[in-house]
Protein backbone atom coordinates (compact mmCIF):
# COMPACT_ATOMS: atom_id res chain seq x y z
CA UNK A 1 0.00 0.00 0.00
CA UNK A 2 1.01 3.69 -0.25
CA UNK A 3 1.85 4.18 3.08
CA UNK A 4 4.54 1.18 3.43
CA UNK A 5 6.04 2.14 -0.04
CA UNK A 6 6.00 5.67 1.18
CA UNK A 7 7.92 4.37 4.30
CA UNK A 8 10.51 2.38 2.37
CA UNK A 9 11.52 5.72 0.54
CA UNK A 10 11.61 7.62 3.35
CA UNK A 11 8.56 9.71 2.59
CA UNK A 12 6.01 10.89 4.64
CA UNK A 13 2.98 9.40 2.56
CA UNK A 14 1.37 13.09 1.81
CA UNK A 15 4.61 14.11 0.36
CA UNK A 16 5.43 10.79 -1.71
CA UNK A 17 1.62 10.89 -2.49
CA UNK A 18 1.96 14.57 -4.02
CA UNK A 19 5.46 13.58 -5.46
CA UNK A 20 3.77 10.41 -7.05
CA UNK A 21 1.29 12.43 -8.06
CA UNK A 22 3.59 14.94 -10.27
CA UNK A 23 5.41 12.61 -12.08
CA UNK A 24 2.87 10.62 -13.15
CA UNK A 25 0.19 12.78 -13.38
CA UNK A 26 -2.39 10.78 -11.37
CA UNK A 27 -2.70 9.13 -7.97
CA UNK A 28 -1.16 6.45 -6.25
CA UNK A 29 -4.20 4.86 -5.81
CA UNK A 30 -5.78 5.22 -9.63
CA UNK A 31 -1.97 4.01 -11.03
CA UNK A 32 -2.28 0.85 -8.45
CA UNK A 33 -6.24 0.29 -9.50
CA UNK A 34 -4.82 0.52 -12.96
CA UNK A 35 -2.21 -2.01 -12.85
CA UNK A 36 -4.60 -4.80 -10.83
CA UNK A 37 -6.96 -3.82 -13.43
CA UNK A 38 -4.55 -5.04 -16.17
CA UNK A 39 -3.60 -8.00 -14.16
CA UNK A 40 -6.67 -9.14 -13.81
CA UNK A 41 -7.75 -8.68 -17.61
CA UNK A 42 -4.13 -10.96 -18.44
CA UNK A 43 -5.51 -13.50 -16.07
CA UNK A 44 -9.15 -13.72 -17.08
CA UNK A 45 -7.82 -14.57 -20.72
CA UNK A 46 -5.52 -17.03 -20.07
CA UNK A 47 -6.53 -18.87 -16.61
CA UNK A 48 -9.84 -20.73 -16.24
CA UNK A 49 -10.03 -19.88 -12.69
CA UNK A 50 -13.27 -18.25 -11.67
CA UNK A 51 -13.40 -14.84 -12.56
CA UNK A 52 -14.49 -14.24 -8.21
CA UNK A 53 -10.57 -15.91 -7.95
CA UNK A 54 -9.24 -13.83 -10.03
CA UNK A 55 -10.43 -10.55 -8.46
CA UNK A 56 -9.19 -11.81 -5.20
CA UNK A 57 -5.54 -12.61 -6.48
CA UNK A 58 -5.52 -8.95 -7.92
CA UNK A 59 -6.39 -7.63 -4.65
CA UNK A 60 -10.10 -6.86 -4.58
CA UNK A 61 -11.89 -8.34 -1.83
CA UNK A 62 -15.78 -7.25 -2.94
CA UNK A 63 -16.42 -9.11 -6.68
CA UNK A 64 -18.98 -6.35 -6.65
CA UNK A 65 -16.51 -3.75 -6.99
CA UNK A 66 -14.52 -5.30 -9.00
CA UNK A 67 -16.92 -5.64 -11.63
CA UNK A 68 -17.32 -1.79 -11.08
CA UNK A 69 -14.26 -0.65 -11.33
CA UNK A 70 -13.40 -3.39 -14.35
CA UNK A 71 -15.96 -2.25 -16.39
CA UNK A 72 -14.70 1.52 -16.07
CA UNK A 73 -11.64 -0.02 -17.33
CA UNK A 74 -12.33 -2.10 -19.92
CA UNK A 75 -16.12 -0.88 -21.00
CA UNK A 76 -17.02 -4.36 -19.90
CA UNK A 77 -18.08 -6.52 -17.27
CA UNK A 78 -15.56 -9.29 -16.33
CA UNK A 79 -17.42 -12.20 -17.78
CA UNK A 80 -18.14 -10.44 -20.95
CA UNK A 81 -14.59 -9.93 -21.33
CA UNK A 82 -13.77 -13.11 -21.05
CA UNK A 83 -16.22 -14.06 -23.29
CA UNK A 84 -15.03 -11.91 -26.16
CA UNK A 85 -11.54 -12.73 -25.69
CA UNK A 86 -12.10 -16.86 -25.47
CA UNK A 87 -14.59 -16.11 -29.38
CA UNK A 88 -11.09 -14.75 -30.68
CA UNK A 89 -8.92 -17.51 -30.04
Amino acid sequence: NESEIAKKVNMSRSYFSRCFKKVLGESFENYYKELRIEKARFMISVDDEPISVISEKCGFVDYRYFSRIFKEYTSMLPTDYRKRIRKKL
